[in-house]
């Protein structure tokens, strides 16, 4: 996933004070005001954020391969966890598929009570390794931090249009803990649809169109999005 991109889309919303609005209309929920921590690191605390830590070590998350979300954001209401995708599948497994216990047992067994079947299926056979863990770690979290979660998948509009059934059937999910798949699709409409006429949004809608995978075996640019 190319982080530049990425980065461009959600600054230009946090730096003219509209993520939470960008959020809410994804969400379908009202949202005040959103607290924006990309890659782990919080601008606030001028380090990883401390809350994402106390969620690795309630799980034994490997310290040098730290469970971490491309962007948390942070509400009074709810929190969003946003793992996004531009060419990739959502499609890993554990490195050292005998290292699970911490997920496991972590938070008092809370993969028992947020998860349907065995960490096998989930991680190996279907592999999900890293949405769950995104979905063990934020979930709990959550919970104790005392707001609702979403876990949200973002993705080009022609890709992984099933992932909301592959990994919903293994999740236990209720009002207040949800899994959603997004779109950059959608993020470029509501830009042109909703922000206001300027260079800058000029700019963010010409880089969603002149965005590229690369060339395919036949030689033709390969453009992400359908827009």
């Amino acid at each position: 996933m190319s982080g530049t991109f990425f980065r461009n889309v959600f600054r230009y919303y946090e730096r003219r004070q509209q993520l939470s609005g960008l959020l809410a209309h994804a969400l379908q929920c009202e949202l005040t005001a959103a607290e924006a921590i990309y890659w782990s690191y919080s601008q606030r605390e001028r380090t990883t954020w401390a809350e994402l830590i106390r969620a690795r070590r309630a799980f034994g998350d490997d310290p040098a391969r730290g469970t971490e979300p491309d962007l948390i954001t942070l509400t009074p209401e709810v929190l969003v966890w946003i793992e996004a995708k531009l060419g990739g599948p959502n499609r890993t497994v554990p490195s050292n598929p005998g290292r699970r216990d911490g997920y496991l047992t972590g938070g008092n067994g809370w993969f028992d009570q947020v998860c349907r079947g065995d960490h096998e299926t989930i991680a190996i056979t279907e592999k999900l390794y890293e949405l769950l863990r995104m979905w063990l770690l934020g979930s709990w979290l959550a919970q104790q931090m005392g707001r609702r979660f979403v876990l949200v998948n973002l993705v080009p509009e022609a890709r992984e249009k099933d992932i909301e059934a592959r990994l919903a059937r293994h999740l236990v999910s209720e009002p207040r803990r949800r899994f959603l798949r997004w779109t950059w699709e959608a993020i470029y409409r509501h830009t042109r649809e909703r922000c206001k006429a300027e260079p800058d949004r000029e700019r963010l809608l010409d880089y969603f169109h002149g965005k590229t995978l690369g060339y395919d075996r036949e030689g033709r640019l390969q453009k992400v999005f359908s827009v």
